[in-house]
């Protein structure tokens, strides 16, 4: 989304619009969306609509068995108010993070704010079993996509100013492809920093129960997360838990292949329409961003992997889908 000053005004009125849009649906999904847009509203806008939080607790209240909504509150609405600081979990925060985990244990991500919590205690014991839990999971796919699917309806209904976009060539669908991650990059960065709090750089000054922990959740999310954003943070584990440099090596370089390499083969399709079809359609289908670029790059002659004298350099990345 542009963020040049001359287009400022603009864009809190588009923003508004599709503000507006979201809370005529009044569905628990359409009003989590509302609520990620609702400090970006305009003063007039603003003044008269219910907060951030006041729309997020109602979709959690009405849809007390749908996942995608109790992670987004949980990890949203934590974000905000649980890392702050030194403070009790908020109540509305809690009932989300206790659903999520009574629908969705075995994913990893959904122990982030009980890990959250124990970085809190500052127990190495808690903070331990709360990584431990995270490694004995299976999965570790946040809901992100989903949300970027959500939001495309919307983006196409009420479409984004042409007149403020650089590429006239661009079609219509990239173009609310683009938007709908751009407002999905909202990485939860305090949340996940807790992992990499919980595994600091100077590794040799935690148990050696939280380092073996951290070196197995660093494996998880590495391989496991639906996510470029996720799996970078899995990759740093690895670095500071004590990994061999060939284990490391190796997955930081598959990871910086698949996102400048799928940067670039988004950028090549903005205009083909049918490939942006495709690639939406394996999104949601994998419900894995890194297995969409993959098939993106099998579509276009590229390897999944790169060569062994490839080097990353500083070459242009995804903005990629941040949850």
């Amino acid at each position: 989304m542009p963020a040049k000053p001359s287009v400022a005004v603009p864009l809190q009125q588009y923003l508004g619009r599709v503000f507006e849009a979201l809370v005529a649906r009044n569905t628990p999904r359409a009003l989590i969306l509302a609520s990620t847009l609702r400090d970006k509203l305009g003063s007039d806008l603003a003044t008269n609509a219910s907060s951030q939080a006041e729309l997020a607790l109602l979709a959690m209240q009405r849809a007390p068995t749908d996942v995608v909504v109790q992670w987004h509150v949980a990890m949203e609405l934590g974000e905000v108010t649980l890392l702050a600081v030194e403070r009790p979990l908020p109540a509305g925060v809690s009932d989300a993070a206790t659903r999520l985990l009574e629908i969705d244990s075995d994913n990893g991500v959904s122990w982030l704010v009980p890990l959250a919590v124990a970085w809190q205690s500052k127990k190495d014991d808690d903070i331990s079993a709360m990584l431990e839990k995270i490694a004995s999971t299976k999965r570790y796919e946040d809901y992100s996509i989903d949300l970027v699917f959500e939001w495309l309806p919307v983006l196409r209904a009420e479409p984004f100013p042409r007149q403020d976009l650089p590429a006239a060539a661009v079609s219509d669908e990239a173009i609310a492809l683009l938007a709908a991650e751009a407002l999905m990059w909202n990485p939860k960065m305090h949340l996940r920093q807790h992992l990499l709090d919980a595994c600091p750089p100077d590794i040799q000054s935690i148990s050696t129960r939280r380092r073996d922990a951290c070196l197995s959740v660093g494996r998880l999310v590495s391989s496991k997360a639906n996510t470029l954003a996720n799996r970078r943070v899995g990759i740093e584990l690895l670095h500071v838990a004590g990994s061999d440099d060939a284990e490391y090596l190796g997955a930081r370089r598959e990871l910086d292949w698949l996102d400048i390499q799928g940067a670039k083969a988004l950028d090549s399709v903005a205009d083909d329409l049918a490939a942006i079809q495709r690639f939406e359609a394996d999104l949601r289908d994998t419900h894995s961003e890194i297995e969409a670029v993959r098939r993106l790059l099998a579509r276009r002659g590229i390897a999944p992997s790169p060569p062994d004298d490839w080097q990353a350099g500083q070459q242009a990345r995804m903005p990629g889908i941040g949850g």
